[in-house]
């Protein structure tokens, strides 16, 4: 009996609902696990499957499994998927620049010390709020942020920490002497 990856090759068509039937869930777990931000590991897994369709007759079962060749597949288009400038500039600083500043970050159920906060954000400098939003709003990582925003990991790391360390002082006052407390 053919694999589904042969049946692709000859132009089965309900293959290719049985490949993603049997393999979405595989592939989109590596995709979360390369990518952390789902509407990226959604861009990189259709990648993933048009290019497991388009090579499916390269497919050899004697030189391996097919579920070892689908997740073979799917590292190398996902490894090159985050090296792209496509995945790194998912969100662009444009946005990032005029989210942070607008009404996404203050919404009107927001009292009492979210106002003090959403003030306190505004107040930050560009570069702090660039930073922050990208951490906390998009859930980027310091190396994804630095990709984003074309910056060092640790001009990223030091951006995020005066960034924090300047909302905790606006909300709560200094902390410690000379406003260098413990931890942030």
């Amino acid at each position: 009996m053919p694999t589904i990856l042969q049946r692709i090759a000859d132009g089965d068509e309900s293959a290719i609902r049985d490949c993603l039937t049997e393999y979405g869930d595989l592939v989109w777990r590596l995709a979360m696990r390369y990518l952390r931000v789902p509407a990226d590991a959604e861009d990189a897994t259709q990648e993933v499957f048009v290019s497991l369709w388009l090579t499916a007759r390269r497919f050899d079962p004697a030189k391996g499994s097919e579920p070892a060749w689908v997740a073979t597949i799917a590292h190398r288009r996902l490894t090159d998927y985050t090296r792209s400038p496509a995945a790194r500039r998912s969100v662009s600083t444009e946005q990032v620049v005029s989210a942070s500043g607008g009404g996404e970050l203050a919404p009107n159920s927001w009292t009492g010390q979210d106002d003090a906060i959403v003030r306190a954000f505004r107040e930050l400098t560009g570069e702090e709020r660039e930073a922050l939003w990208l951490s906390i709003v998009a859930g980027m990582s310091h190396t994804q942020i630095g990709a984003v925003l074309d910056v060092p990991v640790g001009t990223v790391k030091t951006r995020l920490r005066r960034g924090i360390r300047r909302l905790r002082e606006h909300v709560l006052g200094p902390v410690g002497v000379g406003g260098k407390g413990g931890v942030l």
